[in-house]
């Protein structure tokens, strides 16, 4: 009896400790009196990313089942949004398992699984998720399936990398503008503007429009330096190298990193420009 009794003792210390070292934030798609912090099932979360936001380092957000597909924000200065972004240290844990609680990311199109409604959410071939993810953020060499995790170059959206990808260039890039996805146009120029689409891709240009391009424009000089300017877009980032001469082999360093692109076009003021010159500016995509 004594045994026992220290055993409900160090049961309920324990439980003491973990309810005092981290909170609780519910989820229910079908919550009706949403309310933060969301701390029961009463004033659960409808969407995942409000109970993510609310949470405190070492809490706990607990989601009920659904197919999630609302909610979400930019991250990253990333153009498109993630549906669910975690950027502190929590868990997040679905009640029932995955076969019955789906995040269904931010994508404009069907993701083309191969049976939602079964709960297969492996890719069909023509899928726009294919090579649509950003590889910064995979943090292991597999998938839920034990396969490579980053296959043709890019890692796909969702959990299970489609093995065979004809194109390296994301489908949902692609598709929007008519062009295959066996690989056949990857690095042909569509528009002729001298960049193939592949490059357009990188770039975040249109590959069908021949005025959407990377390319640099009249600089200016003043007092504080030369001021570089270029065709940019929205979300992209940049970074800006330069160099001396142009010798069969010229020398560019970098002088500047996470130049974030905005909308038509954008400049950056190189204030070490301290004597004549010449210099010669190179702009390059950030990967």
């Amino acid at each position: 009896m004594h045994r026992g009794l220290n055993r409900l003792t160090a049961a309920l210390f324990l439980s003491c400790l973990f309810q005092a070292s981290a909170s609780v934030h519910y989820v229910d798609l079908n919550s009706t009196n949403a309310a933060p912090p969301y701390t029961n099932w009463i004033t659960a979360a409808t969407n995942i990313q409000d109970a993510v936001d609310t949470a405190n380092p070492g809490d706990i957000v607990l989601v009920t089942n659904g197919v999630y597909q609302t909610g979400g924000r930019t991250l990253y200065n990333d153009p498109p949004t993630n549906r669910v972004s975690v950027t502190k240290l929590i868990t997040l844990l679905s009640v029932n398992g995955p076969a019955v609680t789906t995040i269904q990311g931010y994508q404009t199109n069907a993701p083309n699984f191969i049976d939602l409604i079964g709960g297969d959410f492996h890719l069909q071939s023509n899928s726009p998720c294919i090579n649509a993810g950003n590889n910064a953020y995979v943090s292991t060499s597999t998938d839920l399936d034990g396969n490579p995790r980053i296959k043709g170059g890019t890692v796909d959206i969702g959990g299970n990398e489609f093995q065979n990808p004809a194109s390296v260039i994301s489908y949902a890039c692609l598709q929007p503008y008519g062009l295959p996805t066996d690989g056949s146009a990857d690095f042909i120029d569509t528009d002729r503007d001298g960049m193939n689409n592949w490059q357009e891709w990188i770039a975040g240009t249109d590959p069908t429009n021949p005025l959407s391009v990377l390319k640099m424009l009249a600089p200016s000089n003043n007092v504080s330096g030369i001021t570089v300017k270029w065709q940019s877009v929205l979300g992209i980032n940049y970074y800006l190298r330069r160099g001396t001469n142009l010798h069969p082999h010229p020398t560019f360093a970098s002088i500047q990193s996470n130049v974030i692109g905005q909308a038509g076009t954008t400049s950056f003021t190189d204030t070490t420009t301290s004597n004549s010159g010449p210099y010669f500016f190179r702009v390059v995509v950030q990967q």
